[in-house]
């Protein structure tokens, strides 16, 4: 049952999601007092930054798709056209 409530803080239209883009929003309203329209920016362009560098970074071989294999092949074909 408390997954289902987590997922609620999130789906617009409930109380819950109403709370938590109201905290959103005052974490924001502090940000513009203490740091500033540009601090603030700064803010924000590094966190989005560091989201797509975590999210669409290199993924580790173990998990890339195993769709290289007829790519491998391919040079094998060019190698014994350039032997003869």
């Amino acid at each position: 049952m408390q997954n289902n409530n987590m997922k609620n803080w999130f789906q617009l239209g409930t109380p819950q999601c109403g709370i938590a883009f109201g905290i959103i929003g005052i974490i924001v309203a502090l940000a513009f007092l203490i740091l500033g329209f540009w601090g603030t920016l700064l803010v924000v362009a590094l966190f989005v930054l560091g989201y797509a560098v975590g999210a669409y970074g290199k993924k580790p071989e173990a998990e890339a798709p195993k769709a290289e294999a007829p790519e491998a092949e391919a040079p094998e074909a060019e190698t014994a056209e350039e032997q003869e």
